[in-house]
């Protein structure tokens, strides 16, 4: 399963390498048009941003890398409007 995979890179602390995974998921979206790359991509996002800022931190990664991941998903798939609503409480 390739979400089960992105997430246990997260916990082993690889946060960059599944990133990286992320980013050439997502890359050429009108390529693959499926919701299913943007809902492993959102689910990606959500396990990260549950993991603690010092966890974060000790895998070279940051807050604000997630809030810019989620950012960066959002407007390749044209959901800016909906940007805002998740992103303002983070």
């Amino acid at each position: 399963n390739t979400l089960q995979n992105l997430l246990d890179l997260i916990d082993s602390g690889n946060i960059n390498d599944a990133e990286n995974q992320i980013y050439d998921m997502i890359s050429d979206v009108t390529a693959d048009p499926s919701k299913e790359n943007l809902k492993i991509a959102l689910m990606f996002y959500a396990h990260l941003n549950e993991k603690s800022n010092k966890f974060l931190e000790e895998n070279d990664f940051s807050r604000e890398e997630v809030k810019q991941g989620i950012q960066l998903v959002i407007d390749k798939y044209g959901l800016n409007s909906i940007s805002d609503t998740f992103l303002s409480d983070m």
